[in-house]
């Protein structure tokens, strides 16, 4: 991915930052629907991705304009224990910090994006990168394939608590290595990659890429929509539920994990938050079609959301939303998925996020705000 060296001036950098958003954005390698962020800063100013924009198609208006000062009160400021509390107070700051008060919500990891000392910082989730993050080899596996310069940091709740962390561990490393890293990777989450010149931070994620496609080879799976055979699953599931769209898809390299439900394991819940978010936080494998809609119902009880992805044995899976446009982003993060399990198998294996992480993104009202905004 080319890219200008950094431009002078606000309004120079905004247009870029718009322009470079739009090519990371429109690459489904490195993000998907309102996924990953960017930001642009001066000296006392910084454009930052509003939530729930997608980078793909954004313009001016979906960045937010942050007074920085403004911002880094923040990392003072004192807060309630109780997490809904903490969460609705730092909102509150934040929202505080905009230049103008009527502009779009922040992004949740502004204040991160605050935090780094470069003019630009490009945040992605890329399947390949992901691979790593949500492997069973973890740190060890990013600090072989990437490298010992970056900053690892552990599974844990995004927003303010992740910013807390990342500035903690930035500390140490600026103590230990004599600067602050350019380079953050968090575990089942994605990546930021930060420099004062766009070149080099696109340098860095084409090394970081390559270095994966070295050891794993080109993992690209590719859906197929409508395969034989699901046809008359997608008309049963429609005749039961018909507030919801139902597309149907199969996918070359799924076939492994059509075979019963032991080999769907790393299919059935979520690796990161985008798919908490975008294809619901577990799947429902289904072996007959008799029992469509009896486990779906069940499932929607259980749960308390209807499955948005239903995995067939030997055939597929069906994507339900209620949106056609919905239910096929829903498939698109589903394919991500996949690509992330495909390539964890070269670092160990996937692992899912933790249940206390799931349940915290799944009751945010921060990726409750970012869900409704996606068409």
């Amino acid at each position: 991915m080319k890219t200008a060296s950094s431009p002078s001036g606000s309004k120079e950098g905004l247009e870029t930052l718009i322009r470079v958003s739009r090519e990371y954005g429109s690459n489904p390698d490195f993000v998907l629907a309102g996924g990953g962020n960017t930001s642009y800063k001066t000296t006392d100013r910084m454009f930052v991705k509003a939530s729930g924009t997608q980078l793909a198609t954004i313009e001016a208006d979906g960045f937010s304009e942050i007074d920085l000062t403004k911002l880094n009160r923040i990392w003072s400021g004192s807060y309630s224990g109780d997490k809904d509390e903490r969460e609705e107070q730092v909102l509150a700051d934040l929202m505080s910090s905009r230049i103008d008060p009527e502009s779009r919500r922040p992004s949740v990891e502004t204040l991160l994006h605050g935090l780094f000392p470069y003019a630009w910082v490009i945040h992605t989730h890329p399947a390949g990168i992901n691979g790593i993050t949500c492997s069973r080899q973890g740190e060890e596996a990013a600090r072989r394939v990437l490298g010992n310069e970056i900053l690892w940091i552990p599974v844990i709740d995004p927003g303010y608590v992740l910013a807390l962390e990342v500035k903690k561990g930035a500390e140490a490393y600026r103590e230990k290595n004599g600067s602050f890293p350019s380079v953050v990777v968090l575990q089942n989450h994605g990546i930021f990659i930060a420099g004062d010149c766009l070149d080099e931070v696109s340098l860095k994620y084409e090394e970081f890429m390559g270095a994966i496609e070295n050891i794993t080879g080109k993992v690209k799976p590719e859906l197929k929509k409508t395969p034989p055979g699901l046809a008359d699953w997608v008309k049963e599931m429609q005749d039961a539920r018909s507030d919801l769209s139902v597309l149907s898809f199969g996918c070359d390299g799924m076939d492994p994990f059509l075979k019963d439900s032991t080999a769907f394991k790393p299919l059935s819940e979520s690796p990161t938050p985008d798919h908490i978010v975008y294809s619901g936080y577990k799947a429902l494998w289904i072996e007959n079609r008799e029992e469509l809609k009896e486990l779906s119902l069940a499932f929607e009880m259980k749960e308390g959301f209807f499955p948005r992805i239903i995995a067939v044995k030997g055939l597929g899976f069906l994507s339900c939303h209620d949106s056609e446009s919905k239910a096929d982003t829903a498939a698109r993060l589903f394919l991500d998925h996949l690509k992330i399990a495909l390539t964890a198998d070269s670092f160990g294996g996937l692992q899912f996020m933790p249940v206390e992480n799931v349940d915290f993104i799944r009751n945010w009202e921060v990726e409750k705000y970012r869900a409704s905004q996606s068409k």
